[in-house]
């Protein structure tokens, strides 16, 4: 390689650091031969000589990703929940529901989301958090479980997982969860309290992520139907994430099932 061609990969390597783009924004990529939108967001006071962390957020069924961008970034404010944190958000494609494992092969477009933020900006090593809701969730948690190399966190808001046969990892009926891959994984796990349809399976599944040695928050959010918790709830999540590792228990109880007894005619 000549002096010349070194010159330019550099020169083009400061100007991706120092000038990257900032403020809300897409882009489009390839995948499988098909072209796919990426919605970011950048703080607009991005330091390229101060990492930032990488968060990839997958849409629920039938949203695409750049209304989803507008909701987290506007709506909820997570760029205030989350300072110094760089956004994107895949869209789920053309099939119906936009999920992200369909069709087969569909989630390479996760992988990719995750190789832009490192290329185009300083990512602190070991920091990616693949965020999803609802069918986004059920996404995330099964790619998370297969890409322990390259997602560190997965902050999961009511995934919708498919019923029993779902978890059981009954083909063809579920994605087929890598649940013993889990203990290499930090979860934060929410689900409304008021969402019927999915807060028995996010319960059996905050269990079987246990039993798994997952480091893991599961949270009920009261009065919560199928949505986003509230700031209070996602602000519980950073600190969860943030929080040193601390030295592993010889035993833990999660999980009691006992009789009710009452020692006296009046109690509260």
């Amino acid at each position: 390689m000549n002096i010349k061609t070194i010159f330019t990969a550099l020169l083009l390597s400061f100007f991706s650091t120092c000038f990257a783009q900032t403020g809300s924004f897409s882009t489009t990529i390839s995948v499988n031969g098909n072209n796919r939108t990426l919605a970011c967001f950048v703080p607009v006071d991005y330091d390229a000589n101060k990492p930032a962390r990488l968060m990839v957020c997958l849409h629920g069924a039938g949203d695409n990703a750049e209304n989803y961008r507008n909701a987290l970034v506007k709506s909820f404010n997570w760029p205030s929940l989350y300072p110094n944190t760089i956004f994107i958000c895949p869209d789920g494609g053309d099939d119906r529901s936009k999920d992200f494992y369909q069709p087969v092969g569909d989630q390479v477009v996760i992988t990719k989301a995750i190789a832009y933020g490192l290329e185009h900006y300083n990512i602190v090593k070991g920091s990616t958090i693949l965020q999803g809701f609802s069918l986004g969730g059920r996404s995330a948690l099964k790619f998370g479980l297969d890409h322990v190399d390259s997602v560190s966190n997965l902050l999961l808001n009511t995934p919708a997982i498919q019923g029993q046969a779902d978890l059981d990892n009954k083909m063809p009926s579920s994605l087929g969860y890598q649940f013993n891959k889990a203990s290499q994984l930090r979860i934060f796990l929410t689900v409304g309290a008021d969402d019927y349809t999915y807060f028995g399976t996010v319960g059996q599944l905050a269990k079987i992520l246990k039993m798994n040695d997952a480091d893991i928050h599961y949270q009920a959010v009261p009065g919560l139907a199928h949505g986003l918790p509230a700031a209070a709830f996602t602000t519980k999540s950073k600190s969860f994430f943030d929080q040193v590792n601390q030295a592993a228990v010889d035993a833990e109880i999660f999980d009691l099932q006992t009789t009710d007894y009452v020692c006296g005619g009046q109690f509260k």
